[in-house]
């Protein structure tokens, strides 16, 4: 019960702060974190340098693109979390390995802080939709199949990649939602009004467009492919349900979600089953996609 007043729900301050936080709910957040980066740094190893393509004008605005050795692949654009802040796409080289040896390329961008940007998501969000259209119009390039693009994410990451999803596209010529043909989005927020409550409106600026505008939960009608949710039942209470009800919502606009919950993930540990073919994201990604671990299904 709330030891203040109430804020959102029936959260007090220090409650609905606790609900965001997921590190207080991920006592393992350390070792998990140092373990990311150590995969990854060992995963670059056996992958090999990545196609570094840039999408825009911005130092940041660059995707690492691993390549698969099938031709005309799958193309699979992973967006990472950091609570809009931090991480970067080499941290996570190893979610790549898992696409990559079942057949899919594999494409991460790296994209602006909110601490560069004044707290707008806006920016983060359109260089999301910049990567994706990127990607796209180059897909030839490097061996990719337009009519196979596939969107996931994590965290904040499935918060931008849920927002590019929905948001217009007229910015972008030759591109539309239609172009993604299913996403996976783990552990995400999708309604921005109870974050806007929280201490994370310390470095983002959750004005009442940006409330609008992105959250997914009042676009669900923009939805044109399937969508795959996830979350762990270690995970704060609040990001359970964030996902419960973008999945509701979804499934009442008669469009195709399927909602997974996966037993004694945390939030940290939601992330990292991206790089494992049999644990929750992993398994979901490459259904997604229609592929098995180490070929097509």
């Amino acid at each position: 019960m709330p030891k203040g007043p109430v804020i959102w729900g029936e959260y007090d301050q220090a409650g609905l702060d606790r609900a965001y936080d997921q590190m207080a709910w991920a006592p393992n957040f350390k070792q998990l974190h140092a373990r990311r980066l150590a995969l990854a740094a060992a995963a670059r190893d056996r992958l090999g340098t990545p196609l570094r393509a840039s999408y825009g004008p911005g130092p940041i605005e660059g995707i690492d693109i691993h390549r698969s050795k099938a031709t005309t692949a799958p193309v699979i654009v992973f967006v990472h979390g950091g609570g809009w802040m931090n991480g970067s796409a080499t941290d996570y080289a190893h979610y790549a390995e898992v696409a990559t040896q079942a057949g899919a390329h594999y494409a991460i961008p790296d994209f602006a802080s909110v601490a560069d940007t004044g707290g707008d998501l806006t920016v983060l969000v359109r260089q999301v939709q910049a990567a994706i259209a990127w990607l796209y119009h180059h897909a030839g390039d490097f061996g990719g199949d337009r009519e196979r693009f596939y969107l996931c994410g994590h965290s904040s990451g499935a918060h931008l990649a849920s927002s590019a999803l929905v948001a217009g596209w007229d910015d972008f010529p030759g591109i539309s939602a239609e172009i993604v043909k299913g996403s996976v989005l783990c552990s995400g927020m999708y309604d921005l009004a109870p974050v806007r409550h929280t201490n994370r409106s310390r470095q983002v600026d959750f004005s009442d467009a940006v409330i609008d505008g992105l959250s997914a939960v009042r676009h669900v009608d923009h939805l044109s492919s399937p969508v795959t949710l996830l979350y762990g039942t270690a995970e704060s209470p609040e990001f359970q349900r964030q996902s419960q009800h973008f999945a509701e919502l979804i499934r009442m606009a008669g469009k195709s979600v399927s909602l997974r919950a996966a037993p004694h993930y945390n939030h940290f540990e939601m992330t990292d089953s991206f790089a494992h073919p049999y644990e929750a994201a992993g398994r979901a990604l490459l259904e997604m996609v229609g592929l098995a671990p180490g070929g097509a299904l």
